[in-house]
């Protein structure tokens, strides 16, 4: 079984079944053999008991060279008679967002943003920065904006944009500006995974 890292405690990671030669009823159990307490059993259901994360899921070889947390589940009849049965449990590991140019699925920027403006050009957007999360996590923005107050950053459904806010630039004052974006995805503001950001550096010239 599959799921993703961080998901809720309490989800269903799968709904058991059995069948019986007597068709006698089932109870489902844990083994006495499984005392790691990362999930539970509640009727048919295996729930996790705990937040997930690869860390802590994905540390037995499942036989194929995943990693994978393995629940030995009991399956019991009315006349006491049980058998087991190992289920492996892989967490996938939570994706960090990251910031594309050109659109949502255009090419990844992985070395800063950067512009070269004349100091004649006029307020407007400079540019659209796109933020894109593969586990379609939702996305905070922060930003260190221009300290001179010349250029902001505004934050659309997925796209960040970047707007000169001053009538024209002057290169004989400021030459160059450099400022950041973050894009932080819902585990990085909750505190579970501080890996989940993305920092995107800014610089424009004049």
């Amino acid at each position: 079984q599959t799921i993703a890292e961080f998901t809720p405690s309490g989800s269903t990671i799968v709904t058991l079944a059995a069948t019986d030669p007597e068709s006698q009823n089932i109870t489902f159990s844990l083994a006495d053999s499984y005392t790691d307490n990362f999930v539970v059993v509640d009727g048919s259901d295996l729930n996790l008991n705990r937040l997930p994360t690869t860390e802590d899921f994905n540390t037995d070889n499942r036989g194929d060279g995943t990693l994978a947390h393995p629940v030995i589940v009991k399956a019991t009849d009315t006349f006491n008679s049980s058998t087991t049965k190992t289920i492996y449990i892989d967490v996938t590991a939570n994706n960090a967002p990251v910031f594309r140019e050109t659109g949502p699925s255009g090419t990844i920027l992985t070395a800063g943003f950067s512009a070269s403006l004349n100091e004649n050009n006029s307020s407007g957007e400079v540019a659209k920065l796109y933020f894109t999360d593969a586990d379609s996590d939702t996305i905070t923005i922060t930003s260190a904006s221009d300290a001179n107050g010349h250029f902001s950053l505004t934050k659309y459904s997925n796209y960040v944009s970047l707007q000169q806010v001053t009538a024209s630039l002057d290169y004989e004052s400021i030459t160059s500006y450099s400022f950041s974006v973050t894009a932080s995805d819902e585990h990085a503001v909750a505190g579970d995974d501080n890996d989940a950001v993305a920092r995107l550096p800014i610089t424009i010239t004049v």
